[in-house]
């Protein structure tokens, strides 16, 4: 990190950002670049493994041809809103670390929350105004807010300063953490990693909820237990773990053919005299005895009794 042109004392600080505390985490806690750097593994993994060709092809065309790291990036990039008091002081154990490498803060007001989902949309929103532009930035950073299901609005940005990190230790520390993680993902500088343009709304929040997934595929703490010290953080450990944590979870996307096939089962063919229980039971148990993968459709004839839905 030396080489990419920060401090000594900025590398000490972005060191000991915690991402999961060993409360929360099987007994190990993980550093904050080490989550992200996971989840953008894990994205990759999904980029070969399991996303539609259709949207391989949105996201290359939107990237100049580097869909794949882009994927990456935008999934990684979800927690940089961690790097802030509001998160590191949740845990005081690991709080102490934080406060010992010089970040600091004050006790702000019981009951004032800042959620480090909507922390990271204000703290990317003008890192990617100003590498990227309004327009660009304006469609990025509500993935970056919305990762836990709720979009805020722009308006609702405003952080409380003491929670999002007072001072330029704080400052300087949240931009080397997105520019260490851009930069370790393959882009040459944040501005490199900009879009060409936006992305459907539809695509978008397919995209989303693909960020949801790989964050929480990498927050498993069975295959990504924690790690402590920033030089064991790499980008080809994480590629380790996430092909260890994808074998393990055994599924398969949008790259594969499914086969629809009708349920010819002798029990289902005269569903008119079975109850509505009766007949989910038999449906259920049908499909326990399947040994194949695939799309089923359940067919119902229209007979008498039943009204056809207009």
């Amino acid at each position: 990190m030396l080489s990419m042109g920060l401090t000594s004392e900025t590398v000490s600080r972005l060191s000991a950002l915690w991402g999961k505390s060993a409360a929360r985490n099987a007994g190990r806690m993980h550093l904050l670049l080490g989550h992200l750097l996971d989840t953008a593994a894990v994205a990759e993994v999904m980029w070969h493994s399991y996303l539609a060709p259709s949207l391989r092809w949105r996201l290359d065309e939107i990237s100049g041809g580097r869909g794949r790291e882009w994927f990456m990036w935008v999934c990684g990039i979800h927690d940089c809103g961690k790097a802030t008091p509001a998160f590191q002081s949740v845990d005081a154990v690991e709080a102490a670390r934080v406060i010992a490498a010089g970040l600091t803060w004050r006790r702000w007001p019981a009951g004032k929350r800042w959620r480090h989902d909507v922390a990271g949309g204000a703290l990317l929103a003008p890192l990617l105004r100003d590498a990227w532009g309004r327009d660009a930035a304006g469609w990025v950073w509500p993935l970056v807010s919305g990762h836990h299901g709720a979009f805020p609005s722009a308006q609702s940005l405003t952080a409380p300063r003491e929670q999002q990190g007072r001072g330029a230790g704080w400052a300087e520390v949240q931009r080397a953490l997105v520019e260490v993680f851009t930069r370790s993902v393959g882009f040459e500088s944040l501005e490199g990693a900009c879009p060409r343009q936006p992305l459907r709304k539809a695509e978008q929040l397919a995209l989303s909820g693909l960020i949801v997934m790989a964050d929480w595929i990498a927050s498993d703490a069975l295959c990504f237990p924690g790690i402590a010290d920033v030089a064991d953080v790499s980008l080809a450990g994480a590629r380790r773990r996430a092909e260890a944590g994808w074998s393990r979870l055994r599924l398969s996307g949008g790259g594969v053919s499914y086969r629809c096939r009708i349920l010819a089962c002798s029990l289902l063919r005269g569903v008119s005299g079975l109850s509505r229980g009766r007949l989910r039971s038999s449906w259920w148990s049908g499909l326990g005895r399947c040994r194949f993968r695939g799309c089923w459709w359940l067919r119902r004839r229209w007979g008498r009794g039943r009204r056809k839905p207009r």
